[in-house]
C-alpha cells in the first residue's frame, strides 16, 4: 500500500491498535500489532505524517505486521489470526517445589 509521503521521505508511521494504543514503525523497520482489534466494517486506523488513513484487514485478523519502506514511501501489511491458548484454572496453573529443592537463580 502507497503512503501520501513521496519516496525518500521521513516517515513518522503510526498504528492504532483499535484498544486505545499506538504502535509506531520506524523507518526501515517492522512492528506487530497484536491483539489488533478492528472496527464494525473490518478496517484498522493509521496515521503517516499526521495524515489519517485506513485499510481493512483478511476477515479475522486480530495480528498485523507491517513493514515500512520509507526510500519507495510504501508499507506492506500481512494478516494472520493469533490462536489464543484457553484460560487455565489456578490450580492448574500453581508451581510446585519440593522441599530442599535446588533451583537456578537468575537476575
Amino acid at each position: 500500500e502507497r503512503v501520501t509521503a513521496p519516496p525518500g521521505t521521513s516517515l513518522e508511521f503510526i498504528v492504532c491498535d483499535g484498544r486505545g494504543g499506538e504502535v509506531r514503525i520506524p523507518q526501515g523497520g517492522q512492528a506487530e500489532i497484536l491483539p489488533m482489534r478492528l472496527d464494525d466494517g473490518g478496517y484498522f486506523q493509521w496515521s503517516c505524517n499526521g495524515e489519517q488513513g485506513r485499510t481493512r484487514a483478511k476477515k479475522g485478523t486480530n495480528c498485523v505486521v507491517g513493514f515500512l519502506d520509507a526510500r519507495r514511501g510504501e508499507i506492506i501489511w500481512h494478516f494472520s489470526q493469533a490462536a489464543m491458548g484457553p484460560e487455565r484454572a489456578p490450580a492448574q496453573a500453581a508451581l510446585r517445589i519440593g522441599a530442599q529443592a535446588v533451583l537456578p537463580v537468575f537476575d
